[in-house]
Parts: structure tokens; sequence; C-alpha cells
């Protein structure tokens, strides 16, 4: 001390601790943690451990002057928040790559209050105009078949934001090929499309997003469909599920108001059932948001005119044809007439549930897509006319005219039926040409 002046000493200034550290302290403390392993879970010097577990209650502290070091990078990370991420791990990554060469301690004391006010905004439902949204989802769904076997598959939605009117349809599969033809059954229902159309952030739609910027990039074969019905694809914030909280409604209708206690038959059967119960039950009732029917509501909504030719969303692969008249196709083997063995045919898949087999120009053959792989499906039109093997000719010698069809058969399958199992043979004939 020298005259009137006063010089603090330096650990008196150490000992003022934030009142969140001192209580976080305390209960780590009383949870029987040691005061090391306090110090690295919290990342504090081991004796301010110490000082905070000798005192009895936090000390105040004065507010600091000056700039923090997180400053820079506030705006950007409310940004962040607003896109959903939340994790302060993730989002210190972030900015030590823009810069900050802080603590993470900081970064939590600053997340703290923002996520709790999130946590209490009250969400405004968003109406929209006629025409001018409809929102899209995929829902997974287990039941048994007719033979107590456990089946996967999914279910398309899609709820127009004005009328709340509703499209669903079952699929095998969540392809892109599958999406865009659930949309042309979709448009086709409405009687058009609307101006803009709300997506999760499935892959079918979006590739990935830059790492810069946050943008999107969405699949080109899907910005080719969008362009075609004259609509614009837009994406749900991550972590936002309030965003299309339409389609979250429809979803869990189909699913508590239809499916409850269906078992799953033939496809196209449960669809037919489907839609008699979305014109039947789901669209003719008084929508508890709107209190009106969402089929007089349709009436009102303004939609985009459909093209005069819908989108092509076939596939086609090419495949060599078997000696035995079969073509391999996505886990199953088809039937071909034995005029095509061992040519490159074609497969054309229009996502309707059947397939068509092509020999250049000309259509040879159609089936119905497997339901389960490794099947054969089996026309047995595609035989007819074939000669038998010189061994099952001689072995009927004693009999007299045309060699049945089965015996027929039997000779084409001969080379394949010792190295495969009887189950594939299960669908032998019941398949349409």
């Amino acid at each position: 001390m020298d005259g009137n002046v006063c010089i603090l000493p330096l650990q008196q200034e150490a000992e003022v601790i934030k009142p969140d550290i001192w209580l976080r302290v305390q209960m780590l403390s009383n949870e029987g943690y040691s005061k090391s392993e306090i110090a690295r879970l919290l990342d504090i010097n081991r004796k301010t451990v110490r000082k905070v577990l000798r005192t009895e209650k936090p000390s105040s502290y004065p507010s600091r002057k000056g700039r923090s070091k997180l400053d820079p990078f506030k705006d950007y990370l409310k940004i962040r928040l607003e896109d959903g991420v939340t994790n302060a791990v993730k989002l210190l990554r972030e900015i030590h790559h823009r810069g900050y060469d802080g603590k993470v301690s900081i970064l939590r004391d600053f997340l703290l209050p923002l996520k709790k006010e999130r946590q209490r905004q009250a969400w405004i439902r968003f109406e929209t105009m006629p025409g001018e949204q409809a929102q899209v989802d995929w829902a997974h769904f287990c039941a048994k078949d007719l033979f107590d076997q456990p089946c996967r598959f999914y279910c398309f939605t899609m709820v127009l934001g004005f009328s709340r009117c509703l499209y669903a349809e079952w699929t095998l599969q969540m392809d892109l090929q599958t999406l865009l033809r659930c949309h042309i059954n979709a448009f086709e229902y409405f009687g058009g499309n609307t101006k803009t159309i709300l997506y999760d952030n499935m892959k079918q739609v979006i590739l990935g997003r830059d790492e810069t910027t946050g943008e999107p990039h969405f699949h080109p074969k899907f910005i080719d469909f969008a362009t075609h019905y004259f609509f614009q694809p837009k994406l749900c914030r991550p972590m936002r599920p309030q965003t299309k909280g339409k389609i979250e409604s429809g979803v869990h209708y189909v699913r508590q108001n239809f499916f409850q206690g269906e078992r799953f038959t033939v496809l196209c059967t449960m669809n037919g059932q489907l839609r008699a119960w979305l014109d039947s039950v789901a669209n003719v009732r008084k929508h508890g948001t709107t209190q009106e029917v969402p089929f007089e509501r349709l009436q009102r909504e303004n939609l985009i005119p459909l093209p005069t030719i819908p989108y092509d969303t076939s596939s086609v692969e090419s495949r060599i044809a078997t000696k035995d008249c079969f073509i391999s196709y996505k886990g199953n083997r088809y039937s071909i007439p034995f005029q095509h063995v061992r040519k490159a045919l074609t497969i054309r898949d229009r996502g309707n549930g059947f397939i068509q087999i092509y020999d250049k120009d000309e259509l040879i053959a159609t089936h119905r897509l497997g339901l389960k792989k490794g099947r054969m499906i089996v026309n047995p039109a595609h035989t007819q006319g074939l000669m038998p093997s010189y061994d099952q000719k001689k072995s009927r010698e004693h009999l007299t005219g045309p060699v049945p069809l089965g015996e027929v058969l039997k000779t084409v399958l001969a080379s394949a039926v010792e190295k495969r199992s009887l189950l594939v043979y299960e669908h032998l004939g019941e398949e349409e040409s």
C-alpha cells in the first residue's frame, strides 16, 4: 500500500467464480466425483474446484467490459440455431473454421438462453392461400401378410395446404422413380398441382448441401420433373417438424384411421382399399382445422392445370436372356418366349407394378413385378412349341400324341431344378402375361 492507492491481490481477483460453474462443481462433488474429474469435465483448473468447494455460496462478480471472443460469431450462431443446429460441439467446430479460438464453455453460456427461448416460443399455424402449397412425405409401415409373415412397405402421402385434401399410396420402394410416379398419381387425383411443394430433406429430392452456404443441391432429374409440372420444390429446415405439420397429421391419420388392424395382401388390392377410404372417409369428413369438407374446399384450390403429356418416369435396362428362357431383374427371374433366348433384350419398368420386355421395338412379354426376391415368374405360353430334349422323347416313346406342356416345362427348367430351392417356383403360372 502506498498512500491512498490500494492494489488488489491477483489471487483475490481470481476467486470471483461464475454462479453456474459454482453450482456444477457442487453437484458433481455431491455425486462423488473427485476434484481432478470435476476439473476435467468442466474444463477448469483444479485449484478453482478446490476454492469452490471451500465456499458456501457463489461469489458475485462484476460484468466484464470489452468484447467477447464470441461476439464476431454470434449472428452466425443465431442463424444456425434457426436452422435447427443446437449441438454446441458441432457449432464450436464450425466457428473454429471461421477463426474462433475460445473454449466451448463460452459458447454454451451463449446458447443456453437462446435454446430456452426457442422452446418457449408459441408456434403460429401457417395457413396457405389456394393453390399455393402442398406437402409430401414418406412413412414406414410394417404388417403381417395373409400367411402371418412380417412385411415392410411404405406410404407416400401428399396433402394440399388450403383444402387439406389428402392423397396416399402404398409402395414397395422409396426410390426416385417411385416418388415421381406417386406425384403424378396425386396430381391426377387432385386434378392439378400447386405452385410449391414442401419436402423433408429426403435423399430422392436433395443430394446434399453446400458446406459454406448451406444451399441445397437438388437431384437433376427431380428438378426436370418439377419444371415439367411448373412447381417449385421447397425444403423444411432440419429439426423443424412444425413446418410440415399438415403432412405429419395426414400420415398419422392414415396410420390410425385406416391402417390399424389391416393385413397386407396384394399391392394393387391394398391401394384400391386405400383409394376407397380416401374417397369415402378422409376427404369427405369435416376437417378438424378448417371445419370444412376437403373435397368441397378442393373446388377453390385454383390448381395449376396438368400438362397434356405426363412425365415419363419409366426406367430402361438391358439384359441378356439365358438359354432356359429367363431374364433377370431386381433379384427375380422372368420368363421370355423361347424364340428370344441368348438375345440382348430391353426391360422397361414404368413403376406401375409391371415390367415390359422388348426385343428391339417388339414387346415380347409383360410380367407383374415380383414382391419378393429369389422367385421365378413364369408364363407357360412362353415355352409352347418348344421341342423336348432327346432323352425326354426317348422316355416317352410308348406314348402317342403331343407332349404335355408340363413335360416341356420340366425339360426347360431341368438345368435349374437341382440348383434352386423349390420355394422359387411358388409363383409359377400365377402371373399375367
